[in-house]
Order: C-alpha cells, then sequence, then structure tokens
C-alpha cells in the first residue's frame, strides 16, 4: 500500500468526520425540541426517566430492561456535566464516533475511499441518526459505536481478546452485542479455519454471556408474571404505525439499494460473513417491544425506524456494491491487515476479564422492587432518588417519617421541581396510581394495603404506625410477609408501636403490609426508627 494512497486515505476520512460532524451539529440545531425545557426533574417520555435515574445513582438497578444497560449512564456520570446535558453530549459525540467508524469499515472491506467517506456523510442524515438526535437520552450512539468497532475488529485481524473487550463493553450498553457474537464465526472461519473461529467465538461469548449474566442476576429483582401481547394487538399495532414503519425501513433508499446489491455476485461473498448480522438487526427493530415486557405496549413507527441504527453498517457495503456495479467497477477487496500482536491480545483480553470482575465488585446488591408494571417515568425517577435517600438517613440512624398529608405530587398539575414530594412509598392496595393522581387523605382501597420500607443495612427497627378507620377495625401489619403484630384502629387516628426483627429485612425495598378485614383505614403517616433515634408524636 503506497504512501500516496495512505494520505488520501486519511485526507478523506478526517474530511468524512468533518462533514459528518457539520451534519450533525446541523441537526442538533435544528432540533431545539429535544433539549430546551427539560432538566432532571422533567423529561420527555419515560425512556429519559428510567435512563437519567440510572446515571443520578449507576451502581442501584432501576427498572428493567433499562437498568441492565449500565455502559451509557455510567459514562454519563463520569462527565463533568449533569445528566441531562451529560446524555446530549454522549449522544453526540457516540454519533460522530459511528460515522468514523463506519468508513474504517467500510475501508477494511475494500470499498473506495470516496465511497466510504460520502457513506459516513450519509449515515448523519438517515432517519435512525435523526430519530437518536431528537430524542437524546438513550444508549443508540454508544450502542452503535460498539457495534462498528466489533465489527472493525472482525474484518481486521480478530484477535479474540479485542473482540472480547469490546463485546463486553458492547453487552453492558445493550443486549443486541449478545446477538452479533456469531458473526465471529462467520467472518473469520474463511481466514482462520473453522475450528480457530469456533474457538474463538466462544472465547468472545463467554466474555459477553459472562457480562450479561451478573448484570441481570447479580442484583436479585422479584420474579413477575409478564404476559405477552395478543397476536390481534401487535397486528393492530402494526397497521396503525405502518405508514411511518414503512417510511422509517426505506432509510432514505439505502435499504431498497442494498437489496439490489444483495442480488449481485460480488454481494455474496460479504453475505456470507456478514449476512447473520444484517438479519439480526432486520428483525429485532420489529420485535424490541417484547424486551420490555408489558403487553400494554408494542411499537413500531419512529421506534422501528430508530432501532434500524443497528443495521445500517451492514446495509451500506451492499448499496455501495449495487453503486460499484452500475459504475462499472470493480468488487471491492479487502486490503491485508495484520492480526493484533500477541502481547495487545493478552492486554485486551485480561481488560476484558478486568471489567466483569469489577462489573460484579461495583454493581450493588440493592433489591429494587419491580416498576415495570407502572410505566410512570417520573415515579421512576422519584422512587429511586428518594427511596435510596431514605435507607441512608435510616442507615445513619435517623428517624425517618413519610407523611401523605405533607407529600403529594399530582401528575400534571404540581411543579415538576417537587418531585420528591410524590408518595412514591404507597405500593399496592391503595387505588389507582396513589403516588401521584391526588393530594386527597390516603385510604386502603383493598383488603391489604404496602408501604415501601428501604433499607441499606437491616437491623432490629421500630416501625411507627399513624392510623384510624370510620369502621373499628384490626390491621395485622407484616413485613415482608412475616408478621408483627395487630394493630386495632378507630375513628380518632393512634399512634402503634412494632418492632422489626433484623432477620426480617433484607438490603432493599421492603414491604410493610397492612392487613384488614374491609378497606377504608387510613394511613395518617408511618415512620421507622433505628435503635439511636426517637419517635415523635
Amino acid at each position: 500500500m503506497n504512501r500516496a494512497y495512505v494520505a488520501r486515505v486519511r485526507r478523506l476520512t478526517l474530511l468524512s468526520a468533518v462533514v459528518a460532524a457539520a451534519l450533525l451539529l446541523g441537526q442538533w440545531v435544528a432540533h431545539p425540541e429535544a433539549r430546551e425545557g427539560y432538566d432532571r426533574d422533567f423529561l420527555p417520555a419515560y425512556d429519559a426517566y428510567a435512563y437519567v435515574a440510572m446515571a443520578e445513582q449507576p451502581r442501584y438497578f432501576t427498572v428493567a430492561p433499562w437498568g441492565y444497560r449500565v455502559l451509557g449512564p455510567l459514562l454519563v456520570r463520569a462527565l463533568p456535566l449533569d445528566a441531562v446535558r451529560g446524555f446530549e453530549a454522549m449522544t453526540f459525540a457516540g454519533l460522530l464516533a459511528s460515522a468514523v467508524l463506519l468508513n474504517l469499515f467500510l475501508l477494511r472491506l475494500g470499498h473506495h475511499p470516496a465511497s466510504a467517506a460520502v457513506a459516513a456523510g450519509l449515515f448523519a442524515v438517515l432517519g435512525p441518526t435523526r430519530e437518536v438526535i431528537a430524542y437524546p437520552y438513550l444508549v443508540e450512539p454508544v450502542t452503535l459505536a460498539l457495534e462498528l468497532g466489533f465489527l472493525l475488529a472482525l474484518a481486521g485481524g480478530g484477535s479474540t481478546g479485542v473482540l472480547a473487550a469490546i463485546a463486553v463493553l458492547g453487552a453492558l450498553s445493550k443486549e443486541v452485542q449478545v446477538l452479533l457474537v456469531p458473526l465471529v464465526f462467520f467472518v473469520r472461519a474463511p481466514q482462520d479455519g473453522a475450528r480457530a473461529a469456533l474457538r474463538k467465538t466462544v472465547l468472545v461469548g463467554a466474555a459477553a454471556a459472562a457480562a450479561t449474566l451478573i448484570v441481570r442476576t447479580w442484583t436479585p429483582l422479584p420474579s413477575v408474571a409478564v404476559g405477552r401481547p395478543p397476536l390481534d394487538a401487535v397486528l393492530q399495532a402494526w397497521w396503525r404505525d405502518w405508514p411511518d414503519t414503512w417510511r422509517g425501513a426505506v432509510l432514505l433508499g439505502l435499504t431498497p439499494l442494498a437489496a439490489v446489491g444483495a442480488c449481485l455476485p460480488r454481494s455474496w461473498p460479504y453475505l456470507r460473513r456478514y449476512g447473520y448480522g444484517l438479519a439480526v438487526t432486520l428483525v429485532v427493530p420489529f420485535a424490541a417491544f417484547v424486551n420490555v415486557g408489558d403487553p400494554r405496549v408494542i411499537f413500531f413507527g419512529k421506534n422501528t425506524e430508530r432501532l434500524l441504527l443497528y443495521a445500517v453498517p451492514f446495509l451500506f457495503p451492499l448499496a455501495l456494491h449495487a453503486i460499484e456495479s452500475l459504475r462499472g467497477g470493480p468488487a471491492s477487496h479487502a486490503p491485508a491487515v495484520p492480526a493484533a500482536g500477541a502481547r495487545l491480545d493478552r492486554v485486551a483480553g485480561g481488560l476484558a476479564v478486568a471489567m466483569v470482575l469489577a462489573l460484579g465488585l461495583g454493581l450493588d446488591r440493592y433489591r429494587r422492587l419491580d416498576l415495570r408494571g407502572t410505566r410512570d417515568g417520573p415515579l421512576v425517577l422519584a422512587f429511586c432518588r428518594e427511596s435510596l435517600e431514605s435507607a441512608r438517613r435510616l442507615a445513619r440512624g435517623r428517624f425517618t417519617t413519610f407523611d401523605p398529608g405533607r407529600d403529594y405530587f399530582v401528575d400534571g398539575q404540581s411543579d415538576a421541581r417537587d418531585l420528591g414530594r410524590m408518595r412514591w412509598y404507597l405500593r399496592d392496595g391503595w387505588g389507582p396510581r396513589p403516588w401521584s393522581i391526588s393530594a386527597a387523605e390516603v385510604f386502603t382501597q383493598e383488603a391489604r394495603a404496602t408501604l415501601v420500607l428501604p433499607c441499606l443495612a437491616p437491623d432490629t427497627w421500630q416501625l411507627a404506625l399513624w392510623l384510624s378507620a370510620t369502621v373499628p377495625a384490626t390491621v395485622r401489619v407484616d413485613v415482608n410477609g412475616r408478621v408483627l403484630g395487630d394493630a386495632p384502629v378507630g375513628a380518632q387516628m393512634q399512634r402503634h408501636l412494632l418492632t422489626i426483627p433484623r432477620d426480617a429485612l433484607f438490603r432493599g425495598d421492603n414491604l410493610v403490609g397492612l392487613a384488614a378485614p374491609a378497606p377504608g383505614v387510613r394511613l395518617h403517616r408511618f415512620g421507622v426508627r433505628p435503635d439511636a433515634a426517637t419517635v415523635v408524636d
């Protein structure tokens, strides 16, 4: 490879990066609604609340499946910015890095430098890129950059250690990376042989699987029965969103051009190596709603278009094959790339192992209540903030009280800056959306109602309950199902003190249960007294 060619490639690569940055900046300026008016308390939609909650407390789990995607929030936390501005910076940087890596990947596949540079520029104006810019609170930019880094390493020497390190980071960013691990075999088998490629695939897959397993099991999550949406509901949503879905799937003509390229003989070697990745990234966007775990949530349209971002790196080579064929150019030929040295391979492999170990040591095993069923972004944010703050107060030995008469947050009416006043500690049995539906008095609506009791360090505590009821009754009180005692209630508010044994608590969001023969028990307030604190009336 002569020096003049290398210099030309460098100039075109730099030019493509500048053009991509300018186009991304232009779209950023054209979408001020994505940023203006939003802050750490007021955000545009559910995903943003979940990810901001993660970035504020990255060691603690939030809500599935967002809570498993820890890398992006960790990066945001490391920035000298608040969480909202941090996500905006990460979005721009991730998309720009993706444009540069796409250029390098196409060069590595052997495409003409000018074609690779143009493709990197076009990436910046595609529909999925615009969707991410218009909603800059997601992990897609970082995940795509890691996907392209993975593809670039595969197309090069295919070092096991480098691939394993990228796969671990990708698995910590989003689940799609684990699905792409079999590409190691398909891409490397022609050069390395089937046996060596299989061994490499197993090692890279083990690293990605270990990271995924730790994230999904290290923090205990209560098991809940989550139904899948019925087929007729899926078809109705498909029909509803079909206009936006098909327009987005065209990708400004990239998809049909790639389809033409896939039919050409010059594309067949590429499809044998990368066809699996293309299939995965084209199918996943149309079934991604299943991963949410809520049968009420079925999405296509703009959400599908955004997730097609992961298919873009696989579509561009096919589209370039079609263009090269029309121009009469030769089939692309990948330049020879030296394999990574043994030392670099060992260092990268050690880094992958270190990241997995650090993950296990860095994540807190605080057992978070399952918040999937609420689909309430402000609740997720308030719950994660206030539960940990309450747990820390209790761990410091301070008497902690929860007062529904003082704390209320009415969704759509209260100031977003009052999010901390939400009645996040009311769980089941208090009626629909008791945490934010009104500022009224709080009565049990079912025979058993539950209250959230956060705990960082289990100890023997004293629970104080201020209760009343229009009809006299006896309330049986339990913690996590373990009965503490009975509390007689009547028309006048009474305080009841019960001891919570240490072995009834765990590190996480515990539940205090109030069971009565009939609904109608009013909760005035409740509190917890560590050993060194004093209960006040």
